[in-house]
């Protein structure tokens, strides 16, 4: 049984940790990109 967990976190973390660093670039371009406007708009 743990080496089935094991190989089902080995499959699944690089995922999540891929998904998580999507997230975060998504999150940062939004921010930064209404900043950018922001500073435009003034």
């Amino acid at each position: 049984m743990t080496a089935q967990v094991s190989r089902r976190t080995r499959l699944y973390f690089p995922g999540a940790l891929l998904l998580v660093a999507v997230l975060v670039m998504v999150a940062g371009g939004l921010t930064w990109r209404q900043q950018k406007e922001n500073t435009r708009g003034r």
